[in-house]
């Protein structure tokens, strides 16, 4: 994950903040406001639910490159190392 945010993410943050930063202005609060504030905390989750996942690439902009995400073992990556530095040029 990156700090790439898409411009719907961002609205929502500021949203967000800003309506809780209202409820909380003056200081006290009452079983309305937190009613009010989970019914927005559903919009928003609905919101999120059915936004398009975005195709967002983490390989800046290069041409048909693919990001995959691998776990493996720290031998199998030490193994791993070893077998390509093996296969490059020692300069």
């Amino acid at each position: 994950m990156d700090l790439n945010f898409e411009i719907f993410m961002i609205v929502l943050l500021v949203l967000s903040i800003l309506v809780v930063g209202n409820f909380l202005r003056d200081g006290e609060s009452n079983w309305l406001e937190g009613a009010l504030l989970v019914v927005i905390y559903a919009i928003i989750a609905i919101a999120c639910w059915y936004y398009p996942n975005p195709d967002v690439a983490t390989s800046n902009g290069i041409e048909g490159s693919e990001m995959v995400n691998v776990t493996m073992s720290v031998d199998t990556l030490r193994q791993l190392q070893k077998l390509i530095n093996a296969q490059l040029p020692q300069n």
